[in-house]
């Protein structure tokens, strides 16, 4: 969940002056200047620094509500930051929930954290635990539409479907031009099998806010869920490159392209995803899967190769495993009948010899 307003939660305070050097927290002339220290390294995105104060701080100051925060904000900004999906990213997104909670134990009547909190909740999956911190920050500050946007999506998540519209409904009241509002109104009226108020919903985001990739989304799923399928695609591949890479739009992307039987085309749109960041072991698994599906199971072998070495074991990792085996004991032919072997064609010996996700132009 990358939105607009978990980065603005996670966003520092600012500090004009530079931060102190992570050994000198104890000489620090006070605990807010260290804080502010934190909160500079990671505007720099300096995580270990960040991490090394802060740790320091809680060794420190371990009944200062601020300080125990702004830990917590470390270790959340790092699980999202440094770790790739799997187990490891789950286990540092759980240790900063925790984080979260014995920050919040020491301030609980501040709207924000218990927000912040329940955002850090959602992250390692608790949703039940987060919507009951997102129902408190909303009482304890009824003016921000923040609080009830991600109550909603908590309650979504829940499949409480008709809780999630009437505080989506009051989360228009209070921000009537919120493009998130819409997106989300799409997404509670796709769950509720209702594709063209979805469809409505999504486009309104998309005029609210043209450069917003989750309006892009939301609408794709839509058109998706109303089998326009070519349409969906033309929409995405219209879409710079920049923002192709995005992993939520090449999925979107390549399952319009595998329905309309171009798996091809499907597999290179996870490569460009995968091309930005080696560590997308899920792009990795779809680019395996397409490839399959266009009948060359030697690439496909390729990123089956790379998603193992990033996530092994990973349940989708494995079930791509499986259906490669699968395709090659029924004596499937390993490239696609008319196509050089990869082994024996220079351009597919290059591409081998590439990081598996660098593109190779488009079908």
């Amino acid at each position: 969940m990358t939105t607009a307003a978990l980065v603005a939660l996670m966003a520092p305070l600012g500090c004009e002056r530079e931060p102190a050097a992570p050994s000198s927290v104890a000489s620090a002339r006070s605990v807010d200047e260290s804080v502010r220290a934190v909160e500079q390294y990671l505007a720099q995105g300096r995580m270990r620094e960040a991490r090394v104060i802060s740790a320091r701080l809680v060794e420190v100051e371990p009944g200062n509500a601020t300080v125990r925060e702004v830990h917590a904000r470390v270790l959340l900004s790092e699980a999202l930051v440094d770790h790739p999906e799997g187990r490891a990213r789950d286990a540092a997104l759980g240790e900063a929930a925790e984080a979260y909670l014995v920050a919040l134990s020491l301030d609980r009547e501040n709207a924000a954290l218990h927000h912040a909190a329940g955002v850090a909740l959602d992250q390692s999956g608790r949703s039940t635990e987060s919507l009951e911190l997102y129902n408190r920050a909303c009482l304890l500050d009824p003016t921000q539409a923040q609080y009830e946007l991600y109550a909603a999506m908590a309650l979504r998540r829940l499949m409480r479907l008709d809780e999630a519209r009437a505080r989506l409904d009051r989360a228009a009241m209070l921000s009537p031009d919120e493009p998130l509002v819409a997106i989300l109104r799409s997404d509670v009226a796709l769950a509720s099998d209702r594709p063209s108020e979805a469809l409505e919903e999504a486009q309104r985001a998309r005029r609210l806010a043209p450069g917003e990739l989750a309006a892009r989304i939301a609408e794709s799923r839509a058109l998706r869920a109303l089998g326009r399928h070519a349409e969906c695609a033309e929409m995405l591949l219209a879409l710079p490159r920049a923002s192709r890479t995005n992993e939520a739009i090449a999925s979107e992307l390549a399952e319009a392209l595998l329905v309309i039987e171009r798996p091809k085309a499907a597999a290179l749109a996870w490569e460009e995803a995968l091309s930005v960041d080696s560590r997308r072991w899920r792009s990795a698994v779809g680019a395996g899967h397409a490839w399959i599906s266009a009948g060359d199971l030697i690439r496909a072998e390729t990123f089956l190769r790379h998603a193992q070495g990033v996530a092994p074991g990973e349940p989708p990792v494995e079930a791509l495993e499986e259906r490669l085996r699968a395709a090659l004991e029924s004596g499937a032919s390993p490239v696609p009948s008319g196509h050089p072997s990869p082994r024996d064609s220079a351009q597919a010996k290059e591409a081998s010899q590439r990081a598996p996700g660098s593109p190779r132009g488009s079908e």
